[in-house]
């Protein structure tokens, strides 16, 4: 429990971040992308969380996405 709260915290706050420079940088696209993909991803995992739902396969789901988002 405590390293997947860690790992919710690592991931949201890397992808805010990464999102706030790419705004403030002038990448408009990048930041709606990973404002997005924040959202999405910050509802998966509140939910995986209030399921009790397979962690495992969520955080491979989310590095996928992670990925994808850096390379769209």
């Amino acid at each position: 429990e405590t390293i997947f709260d860690f790992f919710s915290a690592l991931v949201s706050g890397h992808i805010m971040r990464v999102a706030r420079q790419a705004a403030t940088s002038g990448d408009i696209d990048l930041a709606e992308r990973f404002a997005r993909l924040s959202a999405t991803i910050t509802e998966r995992l509140s939910l995986a969380q209030a399921y009790n739902l397979d962690r495992k396969p969520l955080v491979f789901s989310v590095f996928e996405q992670l990925a994808g988002a850096a390379r769209a």
